[in-house]
C-alpha cells in the first residue's frame, strides 16, 4: 500500500497519530531534493499535525540504560565531518523546543515497566533526529525529544520501549525511528549517491519488506537468522534498531503503509514507512 493512495483515508482518521519509521541516509538528504523527499512530505502533509514527537535516533547510544532529552531548547549537534559533507550542511539550523513535561512523563512510564532511565537536560539532536525533520517539518513548529538507544540494546528491548509508549498516539504524539533497514558505508558508493544497488542490499530489504507488509514481527525479531546477508546489511544494529521501537507501537487497527522503498549509495536503504489507523 502506497501512502500517497491512502491520504485521504489517513486525513479522515484524526482520532489517533501515526507512528513512523523514517530511512534517513545521509545528512546530505536536507539539501538534496529528490522522490525521498516528496513521499515523506506528502506523507507528513496527510497526518494529523502532532502534538509533540518523540523519536528514537541510530545515532544516540548511551551507556548504563535509557537517556531522554528533557531541556526546554536542545541544542543541535553536527555529529559529521567538515571533511566529508558540504558547508552548506553546517549553517542549517533546526531551533526547535523540546516538551520537559513530557520527557519526565516518559521516564516514568518507562521506570514503571522495569527500565533504567535518566532524564538528560544537556543532551541535544544528533543528525539522525533534526535532519529528516528539518525535511518533513520545515517550520519548527513541533516540540521534539529524543530517546537515545542503550548500549547493547535488543530487538525485543526497542519493541518493549515502543509498546510502553504506544498510548500517547491517542494524545496526538508521533512516534518516530529514525536509521536504516540496510547501513553498511564500508561497502557504499558514498561518492555516487544513485549509484547501482549491490544485489545482497536488495535481497535483504525486500526480506523485511515481506516481513513488515505481513507484519510477522516474531521473523523480524529474528533477522539475524532468517534474513539473507544479514551480517553484511546490519553492520552495526543502532541503525536497525529504531524500527523496532515503531513496530512496538502497533495498536489495534492499524495498518502498515509504505512510504518510500529505495537505495542510496549502492546499498543504503531509504525504506521508510508508517503505522497508521484507528483507536
Amino acid at each position: 500500500m502506497q501512502a500517497q493512495d491512502k491520504l485521504n483515508d489517513i486525513k479522515s482518521r484524526r482520532n489517533k497519530q501515526a507512528a513512523m519509521f523514517i530511512g534517513h541516509g545521509s545528512p546530505t538528504v536536507a539539501i538534496e531534493f529528490d522522490d525521498w523527499n516528496d513521499k515523506l512530505c506528502t506523507f507528513v502533509e496527510g497526518i494529523p499535525h502532532p502534538a509533540s514527537i518523540v523519536i528514537i535516533s541510530g545515532h544516540w547510544e548511551t551507556e548504563g540504560g535509557i537517556k531522554i532529552t528533557s531541556s526546554l531548547l536542545p541544542h543541535q549537534i553536527y555529529d559529521f565531518s567538515e571533511e566529508d559533507y558540504p558547508e552548506t550542511l553546517f549553517s542549517l539550523t533546526y531551533p526547535v523546543e523540546g516538551n520537559p513535561e513530557l520527557a519526565m512523563e516518559i521516564a516514568d512510564m518507562l521506570q514503571q515497566r522495569g527500565h533504567k532511565v535518566d532524564l538528560d537536560d544537556d543532551a541535544g539532536l544528533d543528525s539522525g533526529t533534526w535532519v529528516p525533520l528539518y525535511v518533513t517539518f520545515p517550520n519548527v513548529d513541533v516540540p521534539v525529544i529524543e530517546i537515545s538507544l542503550p548500549k547493547g540494546a535488543t530487538p525485543e528491548k526497542l519493541l518493549d520501549i515502543g509498546r510502553i509508549l504506544a498510548p500517547l498516539r491517542k494524545r496526538g504524539v508521533l512516534l518516530i525511528g529514525s536509521g536504516n533497514i540496510v547501513n553498511n558505508k564500508d561497502l557504499s558508493e558514498m561518492e555516487d549517491k544513485y549509484a547501482d544497488t549491490d544485489p545482497w542490499a536488495m535481497e535483504f530489504d525486500h526480506w523485511f519488506a515481506v516481513q513488515l507488509h505481513e507484519m510477522n514481527i516474531q521473523n523480524l525479531l529474528d533477522y539475524k537468522n532468517q534474513a539473507p546477508h544479514a551480517d553484511k546489511a546490519v553492520a552495526n544494529t543502532n541503525h536497525i534498531l529504531p524500527l523496532f521501537f515503531v513496530l512496538g507501537a502497533l495498536q489495534q487497527n492499524d495498518y502498515y503503509v509504505t512510504l518510500f522503498e529505495g537505495f542510496h549509495y549502492g546499498n543504503i536503504s531509504m525504506r521508510s514507512f508508517a503505522l497508521v489507523g484507528n483507536p
